[in-house]
């Protein structure tokens, strides 16, 4: 009986599908879960120190806009206290 899309050998006999060796399939199957294992726990590390970094770096950030308007508040302050230096609130009697 022919089977479509069945692979041959090149003598045009079917091509007999590979079995496993017996006792090194276990071993083989348990070294690859380790395998996969260690490698996500190494992913879950580096995804855990790209947030930490995200996050610093937006805190970073923030804090680098506090002191511009901070600055530039002082500025405007000295500049405003320069220009008429006598100008002060009093309260009234």
């Amino acid at each position: 009986m022919e089977v479509p899309g069945a692979r041959r050998e090149p003598g045009g006999r079917p091509e007999r599908p590979q079995r496993p060796v017996v006792g090194g399939r276990a071993a083989t199957l348990t070294r690859w879960r380790e395998a996969l294992l260690e490698g996500g726990v190494s992913g879950l590390k580096i995804r855990a120190t790209d947030v930490v970094d995200e996050e610093r770096k937006t805190l970073k950030s923030a804090v680098a806009n506090l002191v511009v308007d901070n600055e530039l508040l002082r500025q405007r302050t000295r500049q405003m206290e320069e220009e008429k230096p006598f100008l002060r609130w009093r309260s009234k009697p």
